[in-house]
Formats: structure tokens, C-alpha cells, sequence
């Protein structure tokens, strides 16, 4: 299977900065290539993006032409206890639903995060990736004990959305 991975953000904008100082795009970045790496041992085809530009990501992975489409981001918020991991799909997406559905309850089982839920978005990558596509909020970077999970267990997370894949996979080919 042709799966893009999209890391959120890039050293020019490094997105959220948890309480220690944990850049968004640097742990998107490691567990994106983590996550890479753990594909193409499975025999995926995987194409890496880290790109601020939001509209070239989307035409190098339409060029690229996957089947699947995942970006991963950690979230923030203002309030420090706010914690969690949600999925977001677009909403005319039949198979972005299933693919979110099947990371979100891997994620919350895997790590014991709270469900934020599964829910659409008109994100951009979302909508304008030909793909299924679903952008994961892994775990908020700007709580401080999620923001130790992000650095910690980045393998833990990769197991996860490996799960995740894993069961969108069974699932569609019934």
C-alpha cells in the first residue's frame, strides 16, 4: 500500500512548544519516521512530508498518488490539564471515517489517553488530498505529562497507529 505520512510542521514554524520546551515538529517528526520506518519493514510504499507550505504538501502527495494519507500533529491549549487524542477526517470521506475510527481506539487503548473522539474537519490537507485522508492529534504537547509521553513513548504511539492501520486494513478487505 502508497501511504504519505505528513509530520506537522517544520523547523520554520515549529508549531506548539510544550512546557519543556518540546517542539511540536521536532516529536512529529520523530515518531512520523519511527512510523516510516515500521512501514516499509511491513512492505508499504511510503512517501515522508515535513513541509509548512500546506498546499505543496498536498500536490506532492497527490503526485505521489497513496492510497492513504496520514498527518501528524500534537495539540495545544492554553489550559495546561487539557489532554486527550482526537482524529479528524473530512466529513464526505466514507474511508478517512474508518481510518480515524480505527487510530482513535488504538491510540486511547494503547496509551490510555483520553478520547477526544473521532470528528470532521476541513482542514486543509483534508480537503485537498485525493486520498483518504485523517490528521491525528497524537496528545496535547502543552500538557506536561502528555508532553513526557510524546518524547518517551514515541515507540509506544508508532505500535499504536500501527494497530490502527492494521485494523483499517482487515476491515476494508472484507
Amino acid at each position: 500500500m502508497k501511504i504519505t505520512i505528513n509530520a506537522g510542521h517544520s523547523e520554520v514554524d515549529p508549531g506548539a512548544i510544550g512546557s519543556r520546551g518540546t517542539f511540536e515538529a521536532t516529536v512529529c517528526r520523530q515518531i512520523s519516521q519511527l512510523f516510516e520506518q515500521e512501514l516499509l519493514k511491513r512492505g508499504h510504499q511510503v512517501q515522508f512530508l515535513q513541509l509548512d507550505d500546506l498546499e505543496v504538501v498536498c500536490q506532492q502527495a497527490n503526485a505521489y498518488e497513496p492510497e492513504l494519507f496520514i498527518s501528524l500533529h500534537a495539540n495545544a491549549h492554553g489550559n495546561r490539564q487539557a489532554q486527550g487524542t482526537e482524529c479528524y477526517y473530512y466529513e464526505e470521506s466514507n474511508d478517512g471515517e474508518l481510518l480515524a475510527v480505527c487510530l482513535q481506539q488504538a491510540l486511547v487503548a494503547t496509551l490510555q489517553l483520553r478520547n477526544r473522539g473521532v470528528k470532521t474537519a476541513n482542514f486543509y490537507v483534508l480537503t485537498f488530498t485525493q486520498a483518504p485522508a485523517v490528521l491525528v492529534e497524537l496528545a496535547f504537547i502543552s500538557n506536561p505529562y502528555e508532553e513526557n509521553l510524546l518524547c518517551t513513548k514515541q515507540q509506544s504511539f508508532v505500535q499504536a497507529l500501527l494497530t490502527g492501520l492494521e485494523d483499517y486494513l482487515k476491515i476494508k478487505q472484507l
